[in-house]
């Protein structure tokens, strides 16, 4: 694969680097030094990498114009260099699996042999064309958030490519508009009766455990959580969260005690989803509330945010992203709490004026 050096700088005191490359097409070895930024010669290496890599695959390719590149090569590139980061447990095996799927449904609609060239917003006869329309409207008895989860899958391989100059435009995917569904947040009534809910006991530990860890349904799971991940001394455990990040939460007593029931056990929750997914069911049943496992994580956060625990730590606690979503998440609660501090406000005022007017009236007499 091509190769910079760093060879000093020049009586200009601009930084000089060696490239080492093969020749994409004569396939012989070059040696060439250049004078250029750091930047400019890490981004001209892995463009020479880039031909490399196509000569190697047999992919025709016109230097002059990077995106002649067929999705096939870029996805192939992409999911290689995937595979690597979930090797280093920075991607999960999950996420490259959903990556592949879509990539796979791509096929279904355009040839693997399609130039990216060809996937790039146009104008014909006046009218703009977008030919990555044809992948919304093959799979229009999708759902639109199906279509969204595919698209965005595709869009990352473009933009992988892009930011590895394998490719210098990405092809425009148009997002189906999807109807945001108002989250469901268990109410403190409806907590109270799954507690109260005749099952058994494990049952209700781990509607529990959730609730208090603010776990998604996956992070508590055998492959995910192990008696490794829990400091009894510090009072903590640590969750293996989204792209496979190690998340450390405080937990209270209960969720100690809880786990120290099953110490015998070969993992804290050594049940599969299905299981959990059967320990629901039962507690729907029984206490006649409607609700999923990723509804106890949103309720948790809830209960931290109605409990007057401030946003951006409730934000870190459930390892969102960005604040944003939080916000989004409880907005309604947030704005009852305004509308409070502000009847609160009036009543401090109005007790105060009263207060005044009792002292003058005192006093006048």
């Amino acid at each position: 694969m091509a190769k910079k050096i760093y060879k000093g700088k020049d009586k200009f005191g601009i930084s000089r680097w060696c490239f080492d490359w093969k020749d994409y097409f004569t396939g012989k070895r070059h040696r060439k030094t250049y004078a250029m930024t750091e930047q400019e010669a890490e981004a001209k290496r892995q463009k020479l990498e880039s031909l490399e890599m196509c000569r190697h695959t047999g992919i025709p390719v016109d230097i002059n114009n990077p995106n002649s590149v067929s999705v096939e090569y870029v996805f192939n590139a992409y999911l290689n260099d995937y595979i690597k980061l979930c090797d280093a447990n920075k991607r999960s095996i999950k996420s490259f699996n959903r990556h592949k799927h879509a990539l796979t449904l791509f096929y279904k609609v355009f040839s693997n042999k399609t130039l990216i060239n060809n996937l790039l917003v146009r104008v014909v006869d006046g009218d703009v064309c977008n030919p990555m329309q044809k992948f919304n409207d093959h799979f229009k008895h999708h759902s639109h958030s199906g279509i969204n989860t595919n698209l965005q899958s595709i869009i990352a391989a473009f933009n992988w490519a892009k930011t590895n100059n394998i490719i210098s435009s990405t092809p425009t995917a148009v997002k189906e508009k999807v109807e945001k569904k108002k989250v469901h947040i268990l109410t403190d009534q409806e907590i109270q009766s799954i507690l109260q809910a005749e099952v058994d006991n494990e049952i209700k530990d781990i509607f529990i455990l959730y609730l208090n860890t603010g776990a998604r349904k996956i992070e508590l799971l055998k492959d995910n959580f192990t008696w490794d991940d829990i400091d009894w001394e510090r009072k903590e455990v640590t969750l293996l969260r989204k792209n496979n990040e190690r998340h450390t939460v405080i937990v209270n007593d209960m969720v100690l005690n809880i786990l120290a029931k099953y110490k015998d056990r070969s993992h804290p929750i050594s049940w599969s989803v299905s299981w959990i997914n059967n320990c629901i069911i039962e507690l729907r049943k029984k206490s006649g509330v409607y609700f999923t496992c990723h509804d106890i994580r949103r309720s948790a956060g809830a209960l931290l945010v109605r409990s007057g625990v401030r946003l951006a730590k409730v934000s870190k606690w459930m390892n969102h992203k960005d604040i944003k979503i939080t916000y989004d998440h409880y907005y309604d609660i947030i704005d009852t709490e305004r509308k409070s501090i502000a009847d609160k406000l009036e009543e401090s005022c109005i007790n105060m004026i009263v207060s005044n007017q009792s002292t003058e009236g005192v006093v006048a007499n």
